[in-house]
């Protein structure tokens, strides 16, 4: 995507093999009228961009897995909350 790198960070995969992994600079993810943002982090030698719970909770999105789309958590109106 050509972003800037801000650091390394080491991490750990569900397998248990440590890796090290670029976090690049903040970038903005819109759907929609929702937007948030976030630092990606770039997995060695993964070919797929992928949007984590994190920021999929932070707009309110869940996955439909049935008709294979994203939908409001709480319907169409996204839901500001006050942590």
């Amino acid at each position: 995507l050509g972003l800037r790198i801000d650091r390394l960070k080491e991490s750990r995969l569900a397998n248990g093999e440590k890796l090290i992994c670029k976090v690049a600079e903040t970038v903005e993810v819109c759907w929609k009228n929702r937007s948030m943002t976030c630092q990606p982090w770039v997995v060695p030698g993964a070919d797929l961009i992928l949007l984590g719970a994190i920021p999929l909770e932070d707009m309110d999105l869940m996955v439909d897995p049935k008709n294979l789309r994203l939908v409001g958590a709480h319907g169409d109106k996204e839901l500001g909350m006050l942590l």
